[in-house]
């Protein structure tokens, strides 16, 4: 199996229903084979479409493909380098310019030429030709009024182009539906989803969001020293997430050569194993009418920063998701016994209706309950299903 299959099916293994690359970094180098710089996959390095590859394996096993794209940065990222004693190869025309690996040469501070922008432009478009992507994935840099002033309102029209040309693309020509991130205030709130880097929401959100994080608390990339989370530390924050009606985005970092490290590997397949038991609280779901109780469901801030706040949940910490009129109940840990779900009490504002039965996702009989108005109190099996978080289901009256 090639790399691009070998990574793909490790996502797979993950239960990920989206995959695919960094279709072009802060450094400038295009991953796929362009027609508008000789500083891509297909000329350089590997010389192999990567884009294209990984686009392949991806769709291929029925995942939907993700792109992204960071060289909106380019331009103000290599600007340090210009006021430095030292010389360094930004500034030389081989290397910098419209078509190079550099942006051209500017004062710090000074906006982006409209040949910079409409470069921008073209790169997103041509991989939206040539591999219609599911999802454009931006991070950051579409909105700076503190570096470009002026050029604002000529990037904003860039931006404008851009996404209809896709929207109107899924539309009309591919039949599908697609979606765009952002980050910050980089776009309306309309016209896209917005990511929330190493970091997610702390209350339910009426729009749909989506987190970037990865399994090593260090990087994104491969390093030699890692500080990887548990899966049982991701799973509590996909269900986390899910239950504000977010999605979450996992990084690995595999080696130069293409392979995942097996630490990497294990956390992904034991993501898989809990959601082959438990992914039907996950896939397809929505937010119920409160994304969860328990000791870990307060916060002041509107986001929680992963890096600041890594909580560490109980058996009385419950996300909740629905799916038609049945409501999951996800208990981030162990309960013990028994676990009170107080949202389901009988005189809640959230539930006035009836319960007929209670079960556990991966237990093959029901399970004791009672209910008052202090709340909806579920006996435990004598074995737990799986090793992380276990999922109760709850038929709901309409």
């Amino acid at each position: 199996m090639n790399r691009s299959g070998y990574i793909v099916t490790s996502f797979q293994e993950a239960g990920a229903k989206f995959a695919g690359p960094v279709a072009e970094h802060h450094d400038g180098f295009s991953m796929w084979d362009s027609q508008l710089t000789a500083w891509d996959a297909g000329e350089r390095g590997p010389k192999r479409d990567i884009t294209g590859e990984l686009e392949k394996a991806v769709k291929k096993r029925g995942m939907k493909f993700i792109t992204s794209f960071h060289h909106a940065r380019k331009w103000w990222y290599y600007e340090y380098s210009y006021t430095e004693k030292k010389k360094y190869d930004t500034e030389n025309p081989q290397y910098a310019g419209i078509g190079k690996i550099y942006p051209p040469p500017h004062e710090k501070g000074a906006p982006p030429t409209a040949e910079y922008m409409e470069e921008w432009q073209g790169k997103v478009r041509e991989v939206i030709d040539k591999y219609q992507p599911d999802l454009l994935w931006f991070d950051g840099g579409l909105k700076r009024k503190k570096f470009w002033r002026s050029a604002v309102d000529d990037f904003e029209k860039h931006k404008q182009n851009l996404l209809a040309y896709y929207y109107n693309k899924a539309a009309t020509d591919w039949d599908k539906e697609v979606g765009v991130t952002y980050k910050g205030q980089d776009l309306p709130e309309s016209a896209g989803i917005l990511d929330i880097e190493r970091g997610r929401m702390s209350k339910l959100s009426d729009e749909p969001w989506l987190t970037d994080t990865s399994v090593d608390r260090e990087a994104w990339c491969y390093i030699q020293n890692p500080d990887y989370k548990s899966a049982n530390q991701l799973v509590d924050v996909l269900a986390d997430i899910v239950s504000k009606n977010g999605c979450m985005l996992l990084n690995i970092g595999p080696r130069a050569d293409g392979t995942i490290p097996e630490p990497q590997q294990q956390i992904l397949r034991d993501i898989g194993d809990w959601l082959d038991l438990n992914g039907e609280a996950v896939y397809g779901t929505r937010p119920w009418v409160v994304y969860g109780e328990g000791p870990s469901t307060t916060s002041s801030a509107k986001e929680i920063k992963e890096r600041k706040q890594e909580a560490s949940y109980n058996g009385g910490d419950l996300r909740f998701t629905t799916k038609k009129d049945t409501l999951y109940a996800i208990c981030l840990g162990w309960p013990g016994d028994e676990v009170t779900i107080q949202s389901l009490g009988t005189d809640s504002d959230h539930y006035s209706g009836e319960l007929s039965k209670v079960t556990m996702l991966g237990v093959d009989r029901p399970l004791k309950w009672v209910r008052d108005q202090d709340g909806l109190t579920v006996k435990m099996p004598r074995r737990r299903p799986c090793n992380f978080a276990v999922v109760l289901k709850i038929p709901l009256e309409q």
